[in-house]
């Protein structure tokens, strides 16, 4: 059954046992566990005030061709860009930590190519938990939401904010990481108790 029908038969259902019953049914038809990546270029006022919207354009349109490449190699999707952000999935949550990292080297090594003006500064935000999937190029729950605060509203230039959720799926890897690239993390607590 579509997802837009099931949305539907849910809002128009009265009965809350069987609103409970749809709801189920959605989330086994279109849930999924997932790490979510979101990623914020910085700099975005500053940058077009002084260089205009164009030349912005012209840096997310390399902001994306980077991270498209990197996220395929790390085995990840992007599942949409919207403006100068992108929303990434991935079904390992040490391959979103390695897609961040490596994005980070890969955005230094950009830099040192091109002129100051066009220098690409990210931050991202890591969460873990139920998403829903109801087509190819959309996501929601609150892993999505999570990430996206910490990745557009918290962190800053060169920053991975990770949730708690996110921080205990990656645990073992984190230990594993060099003082160099643990710098660069950060728990964040979103949903304090």
């Amino acid at each position: 059954m579509d997802f837009k029908i099931l949305i539907e038969k849910y809002d128009n259902e009265i009965n809350s046992n069987i609103k409970k019953e749809i709801d189920k049914d959605i989330w086994v038809r279109f849930g999924q566990k997932s790490a979510v990546l979101v990623i914020d270029m910085s700099g975005f006022t500053k940058t077009v005030k002084k260089y205009g919207i164009v030349h912005y354009l012209s840096m997310i349109y390399n902001m994306n061709k980077i991270v498209e490449k990197t996220v395929k190699e790390t085995y990840g999707r992007v599942i949409k860009f919207e403006a100068d952000d992108a929303f990434v999935v991935f079904k390992v949550p040490s391959n979103a930590l390695k897609c961040t990292l490596e994005l980070n080297k890969r955005f230094n090594d950009y830099n040192s190519t091109v002129d100051r003006s066009s220098h690409i500064n990210i931050k991202c935000g890591l969460d873990y938990g139920d998403c829903l999937f109801p087509t190819e190029n959309d996501f929601f729950g609150d892993v999505v939401n999570v990430a996206s605060k910490l990745g557009e509203d918290i962190a800053t230039k060169g920053q991975i904010l990770i949730s708690n959720n996110f921080a205990k799926e990656i645990e073992i890897m984190y230990k594993k990481l060099t003082k160099k690239e643990q710098k660069f993390i950060e728990v964040v607590d979103v949903n304090p108790t």
